[in-house]
């Protein structure tokens, strides 16, 4: 089984009857919790795998994604929201740019929450003595 998976890491093959073949977003092909958790780690390599397919094959550095300001020195829009302008000044408001959510696995889920949970007990829970 682990030279099966390792093979079709090796080759940047998607392991076979593991969620939706060439669509990485789909539901059926990212981790859900609450499903087994080596399910969840096969589907979380698929889309691993899918990842690297997308990407040239070379290992060169690829330059970073680059929006380029308008005329109002606006960066990071991704396009004008029809109809849809701020309260304050009736300016055109724009719908952001922004990264494609990550694929988690439950475990991983848990140890993220787990490490808010302490960053918050560490501040002193966040709550005002007002």
């Amino acid at each position: 089984f682990v030279l099966r998976v390792r093979s079709a890491w090796e080759k940047r093959a998607p392991l076979p009857a593991m969620g939706v073949p060439g669509v990485p977003d789909a539901p059926d092909s990212l981790p859900q919790p609450g499903t087994l958790l080596l399910h969840q780690k096969l589907l979380m390599l698929n889309c691993c795998i899918a990842q690297a397919q997308a990407k040239p094959a070379s290992r060169a550095p690829q330059p970073e994604l680059t929006v380029e300001a308008d005329a109002d020195g606006g960066e990071g829009r991704l396009r004008p929201l029809p109809n849809l302008l701020s309260l304050g000044e009736g300016a055109q408001l724009f719908e952001p740019l922004t990264q494609p959510a990550v694929p988690v696995t439950e475990d991983q889920l848990l140890a993220r929450i787990e490490s808010l949970q302490t960053v918050k007990a560490d501040s002193g829970g966040g709550e005002s003595n007002a």
